[in-house]
């Protein structure tokens, strides 16, 4: 499948943050069964304008520190004395909630937008037919 080539090329960088039937990122959502969710056009939305929607708890967050720190990122754990923040695939950071200032969601994605100007067109539609029969 030439669409599972774009998924895990460096190029797209999707499986970067995304896992695919276990392999892959763990960031951003596992589109493992995408296809049974959305539709080909919401699949192409998602790709190119990722910010127009965002999937429950992948919201983008900014985290601001009695210090002055501002840490963006993804909340992946938290409990009454700490927030883990996931900044990148490679890298999270725990704060003290003694040390938050303030916690805001913020309305951009962390995923990079553009994703037609990156890809050829055949490239993006090979991805989006890929996604799509992911079921």
């Amino acid at each position: 499948l030439r669409g599972k080539a774009v998924f895990r090329s460096p190029k797209a960088g999707c499986s970067t943050c995304h896992s695919m039937a276990y392999v892959g990122g763990k960031l951003g959502p596992d589109l493992t069964r995408i296809g049974q969710v959305r539709k080909k056009m919401d699949l192409l939305e998602a790709v190119v304008f990722p910010s127009a929607s965002f999937v429950r708890s992948y919201e983008t967050m900014q985290v601001t520190t009695g210090d002055g720190g501002v840490l963006t990122g993804i909340i992946r754990d938290q409990d009454a004395g700490q927030v883990t923040l996931a900044l990148s695939p490679e890298k999270s950071e725990r704060v003290e909630r003694g040390n938050i200032e303030n916690i805001e969601s913020l309305n951009v994605s962390l995923m990079p937008a553009g994703m037609n100007y990156i890809l050829t067109q055949q490239e993006l539609a090979d991805l989006i037919t890929y996604l799509e029969a992911s079921r």
